[in-house]
């Protein structure tokens, strides 16, 4: 719940960005469904470590990547409808959430559960 809650939140939160740099709204749209794949990823990271730097540390790596991409404009999302545009869409979703998936199995679930336990303090 928690990984998929902070997720849906990260990725809402970037639908803000409409206008700035000149993000249309489609572009805006798409960078929120981005970054949930994001989110995935780092509430995961965040989780199985116990510690918040990882996760600060991938998003500024990925942040400064994607602007050294785009010229630092914020509005290099794109959608178009084009088949690769959905494709694109599978992958950068779909990959990270069957990437959770597969770590809330396991050994990893049990780590992450200690981790989650600690970080609120319960016994």
């Amino acid at each position: 719940m928690a990984i998929y809650g902070s997720t849906l939140l990260f990725g809402l939160a970037h639908l803000g960005n409409v206008g700035w740099h000149g993000a249309t709204l489609s572009a805006t749209i798409m960078q929120a469904i981005g970054v949930t794949g994001c989110g995935f990823l780092w509430a995961v990271l965040y989780l199985y470590t116990g510690k918040l730097w990882p996760a600060i540390v991938a998003h500024f790596i990925s942040d400064f990547v994607a602007n050294m991409l785009t010229g630092w404009n914020s509005s290099g999302w794109h959608w178009h409808g084009y088949a690769t545009d959905y494709i694109y869409t599978i992958l950068i979703v779909g990959v990270p959430l069957l990437f959770s998936i597969w770590m809330m199995s396991g050994k990893a679930r049990q780590v992450m559960e200690e981790n989650a336990d600690r970080i609120m303090n319960v016994n």
